[in-house]
C-alpha cells in the first residue's frame, strides 16, 4: 500500500512540475519559442525507436521469462543504439551539405534520443521488475532538474534560443542521472545471470532484432503524426499558432496523465497473465472498464471547468480553444490505448508480426493533411482524432485476432 502510494505521488508530482512551470515559461519566453522547443521534443521521441530498434522489448522479455541473460540484452541495446545514433548524425550532416537545410535541430534531436532511449530502458527495467518507485523517483528528479537548468542557462545565456537551452539541459541531466543510477540498475539485476559475452550479445541481436524491429511502426506512429502536424502548422500557418498548439498539447498531456498511470499499473499484470498457460481476460476487462470511465470523466470535467481554468491559470483564455484541447486529448488517449494493446502483444512474446497494417497510417497522414488543408487548430485536431481512431481500430483487430488464435478465454 505504501509503495503504491509513493509511486502515484512521485508520478503526479512529475507531471505537475512542467504544468506548474508553464505560466513562468510563457512569461519568460515567447509562445513561438515554446512552439519551437516543442518541435525539438517531438523530433527526439521520433528517433528513439529508430536508434534503439526497440530492443528494450528484448530486455523486458528477459525480465519476465527469467531464462535468458539480461546483461547481454542490455549491452546489445546500448551498442546498437550508440552505433545507429552515430550513423544517423553523420548521415544528416552529410545530407545537409548536399541538400542545404538546417540540420542543427535534427542532429541534436538524434543525440538526445540516444540518452532518452537509455533512460527509457531504465524505466522498463524498474517497472517490469517491480521497482516502480525507483523509476518514479528518478523521473521526478529529472523533471525538476531539467526545468531548473533551463532557467539557470537562460540567466547565464539570455540570447540563446529556448530549444537550445532545453537541449543542453536535457543532455546534461540525462548524462548525470544515467551515470548515477547505472550502478543501482546493475545491483537490481546482479542476482540474475550477469556474465557478459560477445557471443551472447550477438545472439540477442540476431534472435531479437527481427522481433523488436517489428514493433517500430506502432511506437513511431504517434510521433510521426505529431511531427506532420507541427511541421504543417509551422510551414502553412505560422510559428505563433504552433506555439498555441504546443501549449494545448501540454494541457492535453496533463489530462491524459491519469490514464498513463493506469496503463503503467495494468500492463505488466496483463503481460504476466498472457504468459500463463491459459489467458484469463479479467485483468483486461477491468482495465478497459476503468479506461472508459476515466475517459468520460475527464471529458466532462474539463468541458465543464476548462474555460475557468484557462482564464485563471494562463490568463489568456481567448488564445486557446477548449474544443481543440479536448480533441487533442482524445487523440492522445486513443493512441495511448492502441500502444498499450500492441505493447502487451509484443512484451508477452505472443506475436512477432510487424503489424504491417499500421504502415497504412504513414501514407494516410500526410496525404490527409495536404488534401484536407486545415487552416486552424480545431480542424487539425479533428483530423488527428480521426487518424487516432483508425489506429485504435487496427490495434483492437490485431489484439483480438492474436489472443483468439493463441488462447481460450476464461471468464
Amino acid at each position: 500500500m505504501k509503495s503504491g502510494f509513493l509511486f502515484i505521488a512521485f508520478e503526479v508530482l512529475s507531471q505537475l512540475v512542467p504544468f506548474l512551470v508553464l505560466p513562468l515559461m510563457l512569461s519568460t519566453f515567447t509562445i513561438a519559442d515554446y512552439g519551437e522547443m516543442g518541435l525539438l521534443l517531438s523530433f527526439t521521441p521520433l528517433f528513439i525507436p529508430l536508434v534503439s530498434l526497440c530492443l528494450n522489448q528484448s530486455v523486458i522479455r528477459c525480465i519476465h521469462s527469467k531464462s535468458e541473460n539480461i546483461m547481454n540484452s542490455i549491452v546489445a541495446f546500448v551498442s546498437v543504439s550508440l552505433f545507429l545514433t552515430t550513423i544517423f548524425i553523420i548521415t544528416i550532416n552529410m545530407a545537409s551539405v548536399i541538400i542545404p537545410f538546417d540540420s542543427e535541430m535534427l542532429s541534436k534531436s538524434i543525440l538526445l534520443s540516444f540518452f532518452a532511449s537509455c533512460f527509457l530502458l531504465v524505466r522498463d527495467i524498474c517497472i517490469h521488475s517491480g521497482n516502480k518507485i525507483k523509476y518514479s523517483l528518478v523521473f521526478f528528479v529529472y523533471i525538476c532538474a531539467v526545468n531548473i537548468s533551463i532557467f539557470s542557462l537562460h540567466h547565464a545565456f539570455p540570447d540563446t534560443k529556448l530549444w537550445l537551452l532545453r537541449f543542453y539541459a536535457d543532455l546534461s541531466i540525462y548524462i548525470l542521472i544515467l551515470s548515477c543510477f547505472s550502478y543501482l540498475i546493475y545491483a537490481q539485476i546482479k542476482d540474475e545471470s550477469t556474465d557478459i559475452s560477445l557471443n551472447g550479445v550477438k545472439l540477442v541481436i540476431v534472435k531479437d532484432l527481427s522481433f523488436s524491429v517489428g514493433t517500430i511502426p506502432r511506437v513511431l506512429i504517434r510521433w510521426y503524426r505529431i511531427i506532420i502536424e507541427r511541421q504543417y502548422i509551422l510551414l502553412y500557418i505560422g510559428p505563433l499558432v504552433l506555439g498555441v498548439f504546443t501549449v494545448s498539447g501540454q494541457i492535453a498531456n496533463m489530462l491524459n496523465f491519469p490514464f498513463i498511470l493506469l496503463s503503467v499499473y495494468f500492463s505488466p499484470l496483463i503481460v504476466k497473465n498472457i504468459n500463463k498457460e491459459k489467458f484469463s481476460c479479467r485483468f483486461l476487462k477491468l482495465y478497459l472498464w476503468l479506461t472508459g470511465i476515466l475517459f468520460a470523466t475527464t471529458l466532462l470535467a474539463f468541458y465543464g471547468f476548462g474555460d475557468f481554468f484557462l482564464h485563471i491559470y494562463l490568463n489568456k483564455k481567448d488564445s486557446y480553444d477548449l474544443g481543440a484541447i479536448l480533441l487533442i486529448y482524445s487523440s492522445y488517449f486513443l493512441i495511448q490505448l492502441s500502444n498499450v494493446l500492441f505493447a502487451v502483444l509484443t512484451q508477452s512474446g505472443l506475436s512477432s508480426k510487424k503489424f504491417n497494417s499500421v504502415y497504412i497510417l504513414y501514407f494516410i497522414t500526410p496525404f490527409a493533411f495536404w488534401l484536407y488543408l486545415p487552416n486552424d487548430i480545431t480542424s487539425i485536431s479533428l483530423l488527428s482524432l480521426v487518424l487516432a481512431l483508425v489506429y485504435l481500430l487496427i490495434a483492437i483487430y490485431s489484439f483480438i485476432k492474436e489472443i483468439r488464435t493463441s488462447y481460450h478465454f476464461e471468464e
